[in-house]
């Protein structure tokens, strides 16, 4: 699925490259007539980039997103060395006191595991990362003790989403709250998937089901130097 950005705005640059200067990676901001402005990402580092903070400033302030190809990648993929990703930006309404004045890539994430940034913007991709990868874990071991009880997969849901409403309100770092939720919506999402293409399927194959995603999902995770495409498309 692409990913589609939403300003409130309608931005009006031509190729404004801004990049920062620690990170190889340059982000570019175009917009050509009658057509959406649109975010082109290159990747200058020897090794794919597999997770980067991109930050949008406007006179109001800035706006920070966060695209990760291993906790994310049905929505974001890694960028090859030398290559590039772009994505348009839906503006909603014309306001010049918001167009943006800079884009920058503040923190990334490489597939050799190196990074590049801003400590504190490498720091949150890292801790997004370790929240997503513990609480995979912790529903990996609570899927597995819920094998064999016969439960339906709509109990299945519930006992996800108490364990997600669980985590949230004891959870004490953003970054890993993030990571973390990013977890919960992943098994959710496939219970729910599992229930719509097999109706009469029982809750122990919608188990075996989600351990299989969240297994690949720990791996991608757990090893620094793998592809995003090696484990998810097999």
């Amino acid at each position: 699925m692409a990913r589609r950005l939403t300003i409130n705005c309608l931005l009006l640059l031509s190729a404004a490259a801004v990049s920062a200067q620690t990170v190889p990676v340059a982000a570019t901001m175009s917009q050509e007539a009658d057509s959406q402005p649109v975010i082109v990402v290159v990747n200058n580092c020897h090794a794919p980039l597999t997770a980067y903070n991109l930050r949008i400033s406007f006179d109001t302030g800035p706006m920070e997103l966060r695209f990760d190809a291993l906790t994310k990648p049905e929505y974001d993929s890694a960028i090859r060395p030398g290559e590039s990703q772009s994505f348009p930006i839906v503006t909603r309404r014309t306001s010049p006191s918001l167009l943006p004045s800079n884009v920058e890539i503040i923190g990334a994430l490489f597939a050799d595991g190196t990074s590049a940034g801003d400590a504190t913007a490498v720091a949150e991709l890292q801790g997004h990362r370790q929240g997503c990868l513990s609480q995979l874990q912790a529903i990996a071991e609570e899927l597995r003790v819920l094998s064999g009880q016969h439960l339906d997969t709509q109990a299945l849901l519930a006992s996800i989403e108490w364990m997600r409403q669980t985590f949230v309100e004891t959870s004490l770092v953003h970054a890993q709250t993030t990571g973390g939720s990013v977890a919960y919506a992943l098994t959710k999402a496939q219970l729910s998937r599992f229930q719509a293409h097999n109706p009469n399927g029982s809750g122990d194959e919608a188990i075996a089901a989600a351990l299989k995603m969240i297994e690949r999902h720990i791996t991608a995770l757990q090893t620094v130097s793998s592809q995003p495409e090696d484990v998810f498309s097999k």
